[in-house]
C-alpha cells in the first residue's frame, strides 16, 4: 500500500530560474573579484615605487595583497 502526499505538505523542487540566479551571482563574484584584484595589483605595482620601494618589492607586495583582496571581494 503506497501513501501519497497531497496538499501543502508536498515538497517543491528547485526551479531552473533559481539555479541560474545562483550561478550568475557566483560567476559575477568570481569574475568581478578577479577583475578588481587584478586592477588593484596593477595600480599598486605602479604606485608603490613612488613611495621609495624597489620595483621588485612593489610587485611582490602588490601580488601578495591581491590574494587577500580577491578572497574578500569574492565573499
Amino acid at each position: 500500500m503506497a501513501t501519497t502526499i497531497s496538499g501543502p505538505t508536498k515538497k517543491r523542487g528547485v526551479t531552473m530560474r533559481y539555479r541560474l540566479g545562483v550561478a550568475s551571482r557566483a560567476l559575477a563574484g568570481v569574475a568581478g573579484g578577479y577583475a578588481f584584484s587584478a586592477l588593484l595589483t596593477a595600480c599598486l605595482t605602479l604606485t608603490l615605487p613612488l613611495l621609495s620601494m624597489s620595483r621588485a618589492e612593489s610587485v611582490q607586495t602588490a601580488t601578495m595583497l591581491s590574494f587577500a583582496v580577491y578572497a574578500v571581494a569574492v565573499m
